[in-house]
């Protein structure tokens, strides 16, 4: 999850590509899903 939590939180995601999803999704229909990775094999 701290992987994520640094792709989400970081200031190039919130000041640059979160902004631009509205110029090519329509966000009233799109919803974000947050998991959390379980490594199976190695």
């Amino acid at each position: 999850m701290e992987d994520m939590n640094a792709l989400y939180f970081s200031e190039n995601f919130l000041t640059k590509v979160d902004p631009d999803h509205k110029n090519f999704m329509d966000m009233s229909a799109f919803g974000r899903i947050v998991a959390e990775e379980t490594v199976v094999m190695e």
